[in-house]
């Protein structure tokens, strides 16, 4: 591995309101929770129990460890099939009802130390070690029509890397972040088909979409800072060129994440990663209780590994559009997936995306271009300044500042246009439509066709200058072999068509519901061994007995 010549560029600790700019980081991070002790009669009896959980930081090149302090002292740290490090307590004979543990660790993390040694190929020979990341397990198993998604998304991606660019950038803009999800971890499928999730779900379906596609992923289970406050998360790593790469489909962070990232286990799912509890007694039920997570002493470090020169015109008048265009120079010895925002205030337009993300080598350019309009209702009795912020990972800004002169004003501009089109599963299909002019687009048709242009439906839709609206064609029928296409109407023009093909249906059945399935159960008590053993032995005599007595009576 090569260390990031760039790492030079470094200043000292300050204040990050962003993950995207911490380049390094030290912290302490405490564990601790409680584990309950129902107990359920008078004759009631704990001899021992176990508790293991995955709280744990694994001690890797770019992240380094220190167990502070730890309760109680009868632990264990275990290794799991991954080769992760977990913790396993054990208390004997407890004689209280709420059993108590904490765990608290130094750690040091510096995401951005190494350079990404090869990007892959799609179609790369893979190593048999490696080959089972290729297959899905009930959260990640993909459908057809996931595999036809992610097959349109990475047809002409130029290495692993990119592909994993263009389809972490799909799951990011197109999954809604959803908090209902939090309770639980919903398959690939599901996600697919609801457009919501949290990081487990924005993981599951990355994870499944790369897979279907050959490319070997893992899931990574770890603590992240969102830039407001410290949470457990989910992200995911694919396989190029002999090594992991991290990807972070949630923040959209690719082939390098932020150093906020604390790593505490790589498997294969997220079910491989749930922690256990195990016991042996009779009339007692153990379950986990309340747990924290705290950080303290968190000292980010922001750096510079992108370069960005911003190049616009510096007035505008009402309704007037305007290129923003940004160059982007890689300053790393190493190939980076950047990914770069555009902020602007609320009554500014955004005519495309406000987020582009591109694949750039070392000491490599690239000309990144957002196209924003003035809007026409400002107070003519001002000149108004906009200010501009192009934000981008691995660490990365530029700001610059425009005047908005409303005293004169160019006609609206009316236009409109499809953004994705996208088939869930073998009756319902998502359109989105964008209004990417100044003006607002009211009464437009988006047209969806089956396999040619006759056999189309489509729905009426208004939107509001630089608004995209998703629009749920439902209840029809999609087979193997389907092309679909959209394009929106609109007064005065027709968008360009959207379209993408259903190849192939088959796929590999891994059954399940979705749903993660518990590791382990309880140990069966020694006691409960006993009564199974007595209950067995009178049904084997009360079943001779049965028999015994037929045959008397048939003599």
């Amino acid at each position: 591995m090569i260390v990031l010549a760039a790492l030079a560029l470094l200043p000292p600790s300050v204040a990050v309101d962003s993950p995207w700019f911490i380049g390094s980081m030290a912290a302490t991070v405490t564990f601790s929770g409680d584990i309950n002790i129902a107990q359920l009669g008078a004759d009631r009896k704990l001899n021992w129990l176990e508790a293991s959980f995955y709280i744990a930081p694994q001690d890797t090149p770019y992240q380094s460890i220190e167990l502070v302090n730890i309760s109680p002292a009868t632990y264990s740290m275990q290794t799991d099939t991954f080769g992760n490090r977990y913790v396993k307590f054990r208390w004997t004979k407890p004689d209280i009802t709420t059993l108590h543990y904490g765990l608290v660790w130094n750690v040091d993390i510096n995401q951005l130390k190494y350079a990404i040694s090869g990007e892959g190929a799609l179609g790369d020979s893979i190593p048999e070690a490696v080959s089972d990341y290729l297959v899905p397990d009930n959260l990640t198993r993909w459908t057809g029509f996931i595999k036809a998604k992610a097959e349109s998304l990475t047809a002409n991606a130029t290495s692993t890397l990119d592909a994993a660019r263009r389809l972490s950038q799909w799951v990011s803009s197109r999954i809604t972040y959803d908090l209902s999800c939090w309770d639980g971890s919903y398959s690939a499928e599901w996600v697919f088909e609801n457009r919501i999730g949290v990081c487990d779900e924005f993981t599951n379906l990355f994870l499944s979409m790369a897979r279907s596609v050959g490319i070997p992923a893992r899931y990574v289970e770890g603590i992240v800072y969102s830039g407001e406050k410290w949470n457990f998360h989910a992200w995911a790593e694919v396989y190029a060129a002999g090594a992991w790469l991290p990807v972070d489909p949630t923040y959209n962070e690719v082939g390098f994440i932020d150093s906020s990232h604390v790593l505490l286990a790589r498997v294969k799912g997220d079910a491989d990663v749930q922690n256990r509890l195990k016991w042996e007694g009779v009339k007692i039920e153990a379950s986990f209780g309340p747990d924290e997570m705290i950080v303290t002493d968190f000292e980010p470090s922001e750096g510079t590994l992108v370069a960005l020169n911003g190049i616009f015109k510096e007035e505008i008048i009402g309704g007037e559009s305007l290129q923003v265009n940004v160059s982007a120079r890689n300053l790393a010895n190493s190939p980076m997936a950047i990914v770069c925002s555009l902020g602007m205030p609320a009554e500014m337009i955004y005519r495309s995306v406000k987020e582009q993300s591109v694949i750039l080598h070392a000491d490599e350019s690239a000309l990144l271009s957002w196209t924003i309009a003035a809007p026409l209702n400002l107070d003519k009795a001002w000149l108004h300044k906009m200010p501009l912020s192009v934000k981008c990972f691995p660490s990365g800004e530029y700001e610059g500042v425009l005047t908005v002169d409303p005293r004169e004003s160019v006609p609206l501009l009316i236009s409109a246009g499809i953004t994705d089109l996208t088939a869930v599963n073998g009756s319902d299909i998502f359109v989105i439509a964008k209004n990417d002019g100044t003006g607002d687009v009211s009464g437009a048709k988006v047209f969806l066709c089956i396999n040619n242009a006759s056999n189309c439906v489509n729905k009426t839709v208004s939107l509001q200058p630089g608004e995209e609206k998703e629009l749920g064609f439902l209840q029809l029928s999609i087979t193997e072999g389907t092309t679909l296409s959209s394009r929106i109407e609109f007064e005065g023009g027709t968008s360009d068509s959207s379209t993408m093909s259903i190849n192939e249906l088959d796929v590999p059945d891994q059954g399940g519901t979705g749903q993660p399935s518990p590791l382990s159960k309880p140990v069966v008590p020694k006691e409960a061994e006993k009564i199974v053993v007595i209950v067995v032995i009178a049904v084997v005599i009360l079943a001779i007995l049965i028999v015994a007595i037929a045959i008397i009576r048939r003599h």
